[in-house]
């Protein structure tokens, strides 16, 4: 076949994707939310029409003609016009069958995947085109699929020959940086030779041998970690070698392992039960009788602690009432030494090597108070509690650790918020009621005092989760603490608000506070509760008349953005218009629940009478909505419920 003839079949596939595009086009008035999915093909038509018209104009040239080319039905460029034709047809096929169904009227004919297929097949078309607009490109074309890749693999085989010999030049290249690094370690070494002799010629190797060598530190310690190896060091310590022979050392080592399944702590109590006895037999007897689990190797510890004399038994008593009275375990490493009187660290990685050297400081930190607060009575714990007050760096300290272990941002625990801490507000965060009424009496702090990010101490006993200080706060308002002073997130109110804390939310607002009035951060406390989904706080609000629609702000829609638990009590206590809108677009609680795809909310609002078909100001109704048009479930679920 001549050029002009096969212009003539690309001529038509030209007045084929016309009409796929006029086809397509049609969607873009009738499919509202897959606008992109057409858009994107038109674009891909259109590429495809315009490089089949400018291959037309090719083949129909003069210079075309002139060298004579000849195009057979196995040609590729044949084979690929009949391809793209039968294609475009079945595309067009496909377009047309506009379906008779509801869903059909709003749904995107083309599946996810056939919309993929579609989209690659004309734009390889498009690459086959345009490498055939060339005299070179349509010569190559011109020949069979066998003779292109003949073609191609001999050039393939030319870029593989320059390949070969850039990798040797490489090779080369690297073997002379590879000789060159030899010398200069060879000259490198000859250097470090004459400095060893000259700092020491006798016995220089043996002398210099732990300078030059490499160790890693703890290599070998997991011998030494072994409980074997402990026993043995244990039994070394109390010279029982002296008194009985190798062989009962070692069965009695084998022995407590063997019994042991894996636990190291109930050997090492056993081996204190045998080592106890005075005589081999009584040792023996010992060791057939332990105990096979930790609850009786316990015991059998207690048993011991109290036939110790009474300094030993006050002792060791005092420390198992440490250990079951803590508020998380206790690890062998855990101790505190000065670690608080250095005062606030300035980086993070210094915050967490001081944790890390102390290990017993993050627990401390932490939960100090807890502890002081179920004895806070006690003279002596009340002049620790003044003593650990006394110390600034100490307090600083305390809390910037306290706050870091809490996870909270660079604000709550960097220096200078840490030093603007009072014993006022940390007392008031324990609820140490007693200890505040002393700062208080004694006038040592402000009662207003402001941290550097703003907090008060009436803040920290308001919104210490889950229940707050009621008693603190109390008696903060009383000596005219003000609430309305507030941190960079708000007041008081806000504050309690965020933190869940209900009952102080109710002793604030009988103080005077209207939960009505914005903080300075342009938001409402019922607002606030949605940060973390304080619904009991939410419940407060409301009772108290917080306005659920303030300036036409709705908390149930931000409820429903959040997926709050909030929104079920809204709805389960009939606190909401059904056809509320917001100000700015007249969305409705319909249309933010079909766009973030929660059927429950969508049930319950049609359950209480909502209106599924509601419009909002640009007249979308729920059905506009869903997510591209293409999240058939939710569809479905819209129609069989009313939708139009």
């Amino acid at each position: 076949m001549d050029p002009f003839s096969l212009s003539v079949g690309i001529a038509g596939l030209v007045g084929l994707v016309a009409k796929a595009l006029a086809v397509t086009k049609s969607y873009l008035s009738k499919v509202k939310s897959a606008k992109e999915s057409v858009i994107a093909l038109i674009s891909e038509l259109e590429a495809l029409q315009l490089n089949l018209s400018s291959l037309d104009v090719l083949l129909r040239s003069d210079s075309v003609r002139a060298h004579g080319l000849a195009f057979q039905r196995t040609s590729v460029l044949r084979s690929c016009v009949s391809a793209c034709d039968t294609n475009l047809k079945s595309l067009c096929k496909a377009l047309d069958r506009v379906g008779d169904s509801r869903i059909g009227r709003y749904v995107w004919p083309l599946s996810q995947m056939e919309h993929q297929k579609t989209m690659q097949e004309p734009r390889t078309f498009t690459q086959w085109v345009q490498f055939a607009l060339s005299i070179d490109g349509c010569s190559l074309l011109s020949r069979t699929s066998d003779d292109v890749l003949k073609i191609m693999g001999q050039q393939l085989e030319s870029f593989e020959s320059l390949s070969s010999l850039e990798a040797q030049a490489l090779q080369l290249q690297e073997a002379v940086e590879y000789k060159t690094r030899l010398l200069k370690d060879n000259l490198d070494a000859e250097t470090r030779h004459d400095i060893l002799n000259w700092l020491s010629k006798i016995e220089q190797d043996k002398r210099h041998h732990s300078v030059r060598s490499c160790r890693v530190q703890g290599t070998g310690s997991w011998l030494f970690e072994r409980p074997e190896r402990y026993m043995l060091h244990q039994l070394d310590c109390t010279n029982i070698s002296h008194i009985v022979e190798g062989d009962f050392v070692s069965k009695v080592v084998e022995t407590l392992i063997n019994r042991a399944q894996g636990m190291f702590l109930l050997p090492i109590l056993q081996l204190r039960s045998v080592l106890n006895e005075p005589t081999v037999g009584e040792m023996e007897d010992a060791l057939v009788n332990l105990s096979r689990n930790l609850p009786e190797a316990f015991e059998e510890t207690v048993t011991r602690i109290q036939r110790l004399p009474e300094s030993w038994r006050r002792l060791a008593t005092n420390t198992l009432m440490w250990i079951c009275h803590t508020k998380r375990p206790l690890t062998i490493p855990d101790w505190l030494s000065h670690a608080f009187k250095e005062g606030p660290c300035s980086e993070e990685n210094d915050i967490r090597s001081r944790i890390d050297k102390n290990p017993f400081i993050s627990y401390a930190c932490r939960y100090w108070g807890a502890h002081v607060q179920r004895c806070e009575a006690d003279r002596n714990v009340q002049q620790l509690t003044f003593e650990f007050f006394a110390s600034h760096s100490a307090v600083a300290r305390a809390y910037q650790i306290m706050e870091f272990e809490k996870q909270r941002t660079e604000d709550y625990w960097t220096p200078e918020e840490s030093f603007s801490v009072t014993a006022l507000h940390y007392a008031s965060y324990f609820g140490l009621e007693n200890i505040v009424r002393n700062l208080l009496n004694q006038q040592t702090h402000h009662i207003n005092a402001q941290t550097e990010i703003g907090t008060t101490p009436l803040i920290k006993a308001a919104c210490a989760s889950p229940v707050s200080h009621p008693s603190i706060v109390k008696m903060l308002l009383e000596r005219c603490a003000n609430p309305y002073l507030g941190n960079w997130y708000g007041n008081a109110l806000v504050c309690a608000a965020e933190a869940g804390c209900s009952t102080t939310i109710r002793q604030l607002v009988d103080h005077g506070m209207n939960p009505n009035v914005k903080g300075h951060r342009g938001r409402l406390p019922i607002h606030c509760t949605l940060d973390n989904d304080r619904f009991g706080a939410f419940e407060t609000l409301i009772e108290l008349g917080a306005d659920m629609d303030f300036e036409g702000a709705s908390v149930f829609h931000e409820a429903i953005i959040n997926g709050c638990v909030i929104v079920d009590l809204v709805l389960q206590r009939h606190w909401v218009d059904l056809e509320h809108r917001t100000t700015d677009k007249g969305i409705t609680a319909i249309h933010l629940a079909v766009k973030w795809k929660n059927t429950a909310i969508i049930s319950r609002r049609l359950e209480a009478g909502a209106d599924i078909n509601a419009q909002d100001n640009d007249g979308c109704t729920a059905l506009d909505y869903v997510d591209n048009g293409t999240n058939k479930d939710i569809v479905s679920f819209l129609l069989d419920r009313g939708a139009k």
